[in-house]
């Protein structure tokens, strides 16, 4: 499965989407990776910060959803946290222990999912937060796993120290973002505004 051709930010309109977009293309995902990750592209385009009354779309470079920030997909009951879970064709980890735990609320045990060169997604569920009612998936972006090897536990441990001491800025695996839900600005996808997986 190929890379969904670039928005326009992704092509030149925005210089981190471009690059993190340039960077996804030399990445050689398995079929369903390549599907997941096209998808999580196409969730941050269609989001919205969490204050926006408006709720408009986001509309940026989708590639962006790299960089960390925190997306509630509003409204899917929590469908794409199991799906994802138990996907064959997935590699996930379970998040969980005193120093491989998370810093992040979920109703639902935080898994890891795998994507060599790309990091990895935190994956969670929540029955209910701020402006998002209702059992729902939430992911981010993290340049490093907690349940990789040791190499990467300690990495991951040091970008903990990088998401504290920057106010909460999200630690993507190509960059940082302001969307945390720590800061009450995670990005919201509403009930009906993401595309079919």
């Amino acid at each position: 499965m190929p890379h969904d051709a670039p928005d326009g930010a992704e092509n030149g309109g925005d210089a981190a989407a471009t690059a993190n977009y340039n960077r996804l293309v030399q990445l050689n995902f398995s079929n369903e990776e390549q599907r997941l990750s096209n998808f999580l592209r196409a969730l941050y385009r269609a989001s919205h910060p969490q204050g926006d009354a408006a709720a408009m779309p986001f509309l940026v470079g989708g590639a962006l959803v790299y960089n960390g920030a925190n997306i509630r997909i509003s409204g899917d009951g929590g469908v794409f946290y199991w799906l994802w879970n138990n996907s064959p064709s997935l590699r996930t980890a379970p998040r969980t222990g005193v120093l491989t735990g998370s810093s992040h609320q979920s109703d639902l045990p935080q898994y890891e999912i795998y994507l060599q060169g790309a990091g990895v997604f935190l994956v969670g569920m929540s029955n209910n937060f701020a402006n998002v009612p209702g059992p729902h998936t939430w992911f981010q972006s993290e340049k490093h796993a907690a349940m990789g090897n040791w190499g990467q536990w300690i990495l991951h441990g040091t970008t903990y120290f990088e998401h504290a001491m920057s106010g909460w800025q999200q630690v993507g695996a190509f960059g940082t973002s302001p969307y945390s839900e720590k800061s009450n600005n995670a990005l919201v996808v509403l009930a009906g505004n993401y595309p079919a997986y």
